[in-house]
Formats: structure tokens, C-alpha cells, sequence
């Protein structure tokens, strides 16, 4: 049975905690919030920063004791495109109320990463304010995704597949993604690896990539190469982190 369909159903609707009911009272007592379609949004960009928002590093073993979101949204709001607010509790501290409260701070895009498990997260997602959530690909099989995607489309929220290699991306791709995020887990720039996975994304595809920045001439390396966006940090090195903040809020333009 389609996810918006239920409706038109003859169910139970009592209070009985049940997974349909849950949906059934979602779908009925919030009206859609105002969320922009991710992928114009991008093309209308040309290149689009995307500042991520987690409040641990488990890398680093770094922990944001401030992270306040008033103040990321004030402050980063005035040179990027969108957030991406990871929400992932079991090692990241996450917590899926950061989306709504930066929804309140904000008219970006904001795009939720965490486990996709369950439609019904996408649902909960859109109903807090997120314009898209992130479909990590190797944490579930294809078929699944091909049908988280789906349910996206049919949500009318954004759908963002990360990949972390070749396989990833053709596994991506087969399974219908419009949006693609390169996730490179390293400390430095790759270009020659970026650039590689890169040329495996469909023309068609919005591509961005995840990975470590470390000056502001990364992001103009990676608009060369083709991506539609990248994704920084606030999980740099505590003393740098400001620098290249600065770089990008007094350089972006050029992007």
C-alpha cells in the first residue's frame, strides 16, 4: 500500500501506537511547511555551499560544547545554501528536534542525515521542517532505497543519496537518484579520487561532494571539476576552522 494512500483506507485509527495510525495522524494534523525543491534549488545555484552541523566528531573525539544553532544560522546562513544537520544520536549526539529548531532560524534548505530506516522517518522529517533527508547507501540494500526514494518523490521532499565509493554510485544511480554526495572519510583533499568518482555521476545527477576542505581553493577545484555543491564542516580543526570560514564568507562570489 502506498505511504499516501493510507487515507483512502478503511483502517483502525485508534490511538494504538500502530505504525499506519502514526502516519494517518501525521498526514492529517500538519499541513506541509514551505519546502523548496531541492533540485531546482541547486541548478538555480550553479555552486552551493552546504554547511553541515553535527555536535560530535567521533574522528576527532571532538565534541561541540557551544553549538548553538542561533548562532550557526545567523552567522554561516550569510554565505551558504543549505544545512546539513546530522542527527544520528548513537555516537554523534544527534537529535532529530536540531531540525526543528534551526527551521525556526532559517529559510534554507535544511537536509537531515541520519539512519533511514523506515519511511515513516521521512515523514517525521518533512514534518519538522527538513527539505530533504540523506539515504546513506551502504547502510541499506538497493531495493529498499529505490523505495525510500520513491516515497521521497511522492513526499515532495529532497532525497540525497550518499556514496562512498564506485560501487556506491552505480548502485545510486541504478536505483533512481537525482541528488548524489560524494562522503569521503579522510583528512585531506583527494583531488585525483574526487575527481575519479566524480566522472561516474550522470550529467543529470546533482553531485556534491562531502569532504575535507581545507582552503577556500577546494571549493574552486571542486566547482571545475563538475560538482553542483560541497559540504564543509563545523568539525575543523578548532584553530583553522575560523580561517577558512572567513575565506569563504569574503570570497564566495566567486563561486
Amino acid at each position: 500500500m502506498d505511504i499516501l494512500d493510507i487515507k483512502t483506507q478503511k483502517i483502525n485509527r485508534k490511538p494504538d501506537g500502530s505504525y499506519l495510525y502514526r502516519i494517518v495522524k501525521l498526514l492529517e494534523s500538519h499541513e506541509p511547511k514551505p519546502i523548496p525543491c531541492l533540485i531546482e534549488y541547486f541548478n538555480s545555484k550553479g555552486f552551493s555551499v552546504i554547511f553541515e552541523l553535527k555536535k560530535m566528531d567521533f574522528y576527532n573525539d571532538y565534541i561541540d560544547d557551544e553549538f548553538d544553532l542561533a548562532r550557526y544560522a545567523e552567522g554561516m546562513g550569510k554565505f551558504c545554501s543549505a544545512f546539513y544537520v546530522v542527527t544520528e544520536d548513537c555516537g554523534l549526539l544527534g537529535d532529530t528536534s536540531f531540525i526543528s529548531r534551526l527551521y525556526g532560524l532559517t529559510k534554507l534548505p535544511i537536509i537531515q542525515r541520519d539512519v533511514i530506516v523506515s519511511p515513516m522517518q521521512i515523514i517525521e522529517a518533512k514534518k519538522r521542517g527538513a527539505s530533504a533527508v540523506c539515504l546513506i547507501m551502504p547502510a541499506m540494500q538497493r531495493e529498499f532505497l529505490k523505495n525510500l526514494i520513491q516515497q521521497a518523490e511522492l513526499l515532495k521532499i529532497g532525497a540525497i543519496t550518499e556514496a562512498f565509493d564506485a560501487g556506491d554510485i552505480q548502485g545510486a544511480v541504478e536505483c533512481g537518484a537525482k541528488i548524489i554526495s560524494i562522503n569521503l572519510n579522510v583528512a585531506y583533499f583527494d583531488e585525483h579520487r574526487i575527481r575519479s568518482l566524480f566522472e561516474l555521476i550522470p550529467k543529470d545527477v546533482v553531485s556534491i561532494c562531502h569532504t575535507y576542505i581545507d582552503k577556500f581553493e577546494d571549493l574552486m577545484a571542486l566547482k571545475v571539476i563538475g560538482f553542483d555543491g560541497a559540504v564543509i564542516s563545523n568539525f575543523y580543526d578548532k584553530h583553522q576552522r575560523g580561517d577558512i570560514f572567513r575565506q569563504i564568507s569574503e570570497r564566495v562570489r566567486e563561486l
